[in-house]
């Protein structure tokens, strides 16, 4: 319990921030225009690009958890093969095993190339 009420705090924290954030712009802006300065396109847009987050680079992501999920799902084959050498039924569930992540992993890496050829 104690688990999903701090996972709560905090993406309502973190929601907070961003209304927070985003209100202290607003009045900063409104506060210019109210005393009669003048705002140009560029010090507006730099105000508000000050408050919108920056994406994180999809692209290393994927290509990371694609390449980690390839060497999972080998390592999870490789001990269902060790396994069946005492318990040959074991050799169908980690080779099961394995495949399922490893598909995963292939398609984290199909993604990485998706992104690319889009952002391209």
């Amino acid at each position: 319990m104690s688990f999903w009420l701090f996972i709560a705090v905090v993406v309502v924290a973190s929601i907070a921030n961003g209304a927070f954030r985003h209100f202290q712009t607003q009045l900063t802006i409104r506060k210019a225009i109210e005393q009669g300065q003048t705002l140009d396109p560029e010090t507006l847009e730099r105000l508000l690009e000050m408050e919108r987050p920056t994406p994180p680079p999809a692209l290393p992501g994927l290509i990371i958890g694609g390449v980690v999920m390839l060497a999972i799902g080998a390592g999870l084959a490789l001990m269902g093969w060790f396994m069946s050498q005492t318990r040959p039924a074991d050799l169908w569930q980690g080779l099961g095993a394995g495949c399922l992540v490893g598909l995963i992993g292939a398609g984290l890496l199909t993604s990485s190339l998706l992104v690319r050829n889009a952002k391209e």
